[in-house]
């Protein structure tokens, strides 16, 4: 009973999306600018929940997906 090699690909990049957006909500902080220096770190924060979001999304879906489980 073991899971085909799609879906374990499909998960461990799933779960990479996942991690990604963690790492960006939570620890990158950027600076851009010479003059007036801007902190882009809300734009790093909504982009990392909107990954977040689409992982745990995609997730249900390989979960429910009669095909696959």
């Amino acid at each position: 009973d073991e899971a085909p090699r799609y879906l374990l690909r499909t998960w461990g990049l799933c779960m990479a999306l996942f991690i990604t957006g963690a790492t960006s909500a939570t620890m990158i902080e950027h600076w851009v600018g010479n003059l007036d220096p801007t902190n882009l770190q809300a734009f790093y924060i909504t982009i990392g929940i909107i990954l977040m979001a689409i992982a745990l999304f995609w997730n249900h879906a390989i979960g429910t997906n009669p095909v696959i489980g």
